[in-house]
């Protein structure tokens, strides 16, 4: 007598299977936790040359530029064995291979040198540096709850800020781009002849200082608050729930739609695009100080 398996049956088998993998592998993720010692050591070393920094698992970082590269970590004694460093493709990554679960001190210094051109925060990691990042271009990029407070001073800068990643920016620049979205918040003082900024999924930015030509787009409840931020041009676009508050000097090119509203500071030629379903243009004046 023959056995026949049915094709639902099989169906059933492959997505059940295809769940299941998944669930397995998530929980294969799940790492062995660590605690400090509370007896604080320092490790100093030499590394290979790199151009590009990643720093995960909730680590602090200062970085310090210099001639050679170099790791200074500065630790409960007991967590040094577990903070992985390595250099691949020149690319410096830093991580955990344990779950910290409390510490007297963590901190991890890192020198850079002329070449560097990215850097990448990731799941809670807290980049510094107070000094200036004083190269030609840069590329930074936050995700998942991580922390950047920089200053820098390059020809090129490009942000992409992610997953409620926040950004404390002092930037001058020849030409900038910033891409904002998932609940990523960014406040930034910038001066450079060109801006452009994009801003999707309840993202935010506060922003002032003093750029030449600007271009912002808005989308889907997003907030940019640029009323200390001065423009002599400006190309904008607002779409759904949106708000923008900015300043303009010469000529604002304007394009709203949605639930979109515009606060407009300044006595700029006013070019009006498109200005469409239920949204706002509001004049402002300026207020003096």
């Amino acid at each position: 007598m023959k056995t026949y398996i049915s094709l639902t049956t099989v169906t059933f088998l492959l997505l059940t299977v295809t769940l299941i993998l998944p669930i397995q592998s998530a929980h294969c993720q799940i790492r062995e936790k660590i605690k400090g010692s509370k007896k604080i050591s320092l490790s100093q070393k030499t590394v290979d040359e790199f151009d590009a920094i990643e720093i995960d698992d909730n680590l602090e970082v200062f970085l310090i530029k210099g001639n050679e590269s170099t790791l200074e970590i500065e630790a409960d004694d007991n967590l040094l064995p577990i903070i992985e460093c390595t250099v691949v493709n020149k690319k410096l990554t830093i991580h955990t291979t344990k779950e910290i679960t409390g510490y007297k001190k963590l901190i991890v210094r890192v020198t850079y040198t002329d070449i560097l051109k990215l850097i990448i925060a990731k799941h809670d990691a807290n980049i510094t540096a107070i000094a200036d990042l004083n190269l030609d271009n840069l590329s930074v990029q936050g995700f998942d709850y991580a922390r950047l407070h920089i200053n820098v001073r390059c020809k090129n800068f490009n942000l992409l800020a992610n997953d409620k990643s926040k950004t404390e920016l002092n930037l001058k620049a020849d030409k900038a781009i910033m891409n904002l979205s998932k609940n990523a918040e960014v406040t930034a003082l910038v001066a450079a002849l060109d801006l452009k900024l994009d801003i999707y999924q309840k993202a935010n930015a506060s922003i002032e200082g003093d750029v030449t030509d600007f271009r912002l787009r808005l989308d889907n409840f997003t907030q940019f608050t640029g009323k200390n931020f001065s423009c002599k041009n400006a190309e904008i676009i607002t779409e759904a729930n949106t708000f923008c508050s900015i300043l303009v000097q010469q000529k604002a090119t304007l394009e709203l739609s949605g639930k979109s509203e515009i606060e407009l500071f300044g006595e700029p030629k006013i070019e009006l695009k498109r200005f469409a379903d239920q949204a706002i243009l509001r004049k402002k004046p300026l207020v003096a100080k």
